[in-house]
């Protein structure tokens, strides 16, 4: 009798009891998986990847490969007086032509809001915003030269004074 007697089994050992409806629950679980066809895990690490960019784009602190003044940088660049007159007379060009092209895509947009689509309307805008970062770039390279520093920051550039130059 021995030999038809059950071995006792341990608690790892035992199978696990089915829950009643649990059968019904994996079999619901397996055809109606909405996450899994949404491709939930893809979208949520695409977009903890996409968040991670906008956060170092937005949020980065750029250090200066070089330190050095105004006249250093002539100077290793070989440039004279007349070099920089040209180069910031170019800049100047360049500025009100990005500033003009800003104004009629601006125009342009605003014609395209009431009479085209909005989508064309919206491109316009995002066109005139591009102008308008290049010719903040311009004008702030034009400050540069004209203050005859490099690396000046957003304060000085708008005339921002602090409260210890008030005081």
């Amino acid at each position: 009798m021995a030999f038809f007697r059950k071995k006792r089994e341990t608690a790892a050992e035992q199978p696990k009891r089915s829950i009643p409806g649990s059968v019904t629950r994996g079999v619901f679980r397996t055809f109606a998986n909405a996450p899994a066809w949404l491709g939930y895990p893809l979208l949520k690490e695409q977009s903890a990847g996409v968040f991670h960019l906008i956060k170092g784009i937005l949020f980065r602190r750029f250090a200066a490969s070089r330190y050095e003044t105004f006249e250093q940088a002539m100077l290793r660049l070989n440039l004279t007086e007349q070099d920089i007159k040209q180069r910031a007379r170019n800049i100047r060009i360049q500025f009100w032509v990005y500033t003009l092209m800003a104004l009629l895509v601006l125009v342009y947009s605003g014609y395209l809001l009431f009479s085209s689509t909005l989508v064309a309307a919206a491109l316009g805008f995002i066109v005139m915003c591009l102008c308008i970062m290049k010719a903040a770039s311009m004008h702030f390279w034009l400050f540069q030269i004209k203050k005859r520093r490099l690396g000046c920051s957003m304060k000085e550039w708008f005339g921002v004074k602090s409260t210890e130059e008030h005081q």
